[in-house]
C-alpha cells in the first residue's frame, strides 16, 4: 500500500558545495526545491566537510532557516555529522527557527 503517510527524505551535504558563498544560488535552490514538496518530508543536512567558511554565511543561514519554518510539511531535521561550526550556526539562526522547527532538529 502506497498511501500517505509517508515521508521523502531530503539530503543536503553543503561541504560538498562549490559554491557555498552564492547566496542567491542557493536560495533559489532551496525555494524551488521546497516548493515542490505537498506531503511530509524529514531532511538530512550532513554537516560533513562543513567548515568556517559556511558558518560565515550567516545570511544565508538565516534564510534557509525561514524556509524551513514556513514549510508546513517538514516532519524532522536530522543533522548528521555535526561539528563547532554548524553548532555557532544553529546558535546563531535558532531565534528564527520557532519552538516547532527548533523541536524538529535532532542531532546525530
Amino acid at each position: 500500500n502506497c498511501d500517505p503517510p509517508y515521508h521523502d527524505i531530503w539530503y543536503s551535504c553543503p561541504g560538498d558545495a562549490i559554491e557555498y558563498d552564492d547566496h542567491e544560488g542557493i536560495m533559489n535552490h532551496y525555494r524551488n526545491a521546497f516548493q515542490t514538496i505537498q506531503h511530509p518530508w524529514i531532511w538530512i543536512f550532513d554537516a560533513k566537510g562543513y567548515t568556517w567558511e559556511h558558518a560565515l554565511c550567516v545570511r544565508t543561514g538565516i534564510g534557509i532557516a525561514k524556509l524551513l519554518a514556513a514549510h508546513p510539511y517538514l516532519t524532522q531535521i536530522r543533522v548528521r555529522n555535526y561539528n563547532h561550526f554548524l553548532k555557532s550556526m544553529l546558535y546563531i539562526t535558532k531565534q528564527f527557527l520557532g519552538e516547532r522547527l527548533r523541536n524538529q532538529i535532532t542531532l546525530e
